[in-house]
């Protein structure tokens, strides 16, 4: 943000985890932010602030899985995986409260 603002997109360094190319910013206990490849701190209608207090959450290993866990979410990440982004193989998101697993789906270029 500007200097005047109050602003900083950028998140503080104890809320990323990175493992390879996969970036995970811990912004809330139900939101992960997750990026792969070349990461970017500018601000989005979200969240224009990214500098706020840290949430509680861990990270660990599984195995080859990188797991981040808040009181609401459950990332599971293989940290060996070959795609050159995120897929349903090697990401998966669990909502504690409902059980369901969020896993990303193929995107397609429709023209």
């Amino acid at each position: 943000g500007r200097a005047d603002d109050g602003l900083d997109p950028t998140p503080d360094p104890a809320a990323v985890v990175t493992s390879g190319q996969a970036r995970f910013t811990v912004l809330s206990e139900f939101i992960i932010r997750m990026q792969f490849g070349q990461s970017h701190d500018e601000p989005t209608f979200a969240f224009l602030n990214r500098r706020m207090p840290v949430p509680a959450f861990s990270k660990a290993m599984d195995g080859d899985w990188l797991l981040i866990n808040t009181t609401s979410l459950r990332l599971r990440y293989l940290t060996t995986s070959q795609p050159a982004t995120f897929s349903e193989e090697n990401l998966q998101v669990a909502v504690v409260s409902t059980e369901r697993t969020w896993k990303p789906v193929p995107t397609f270029n429709i023209t």
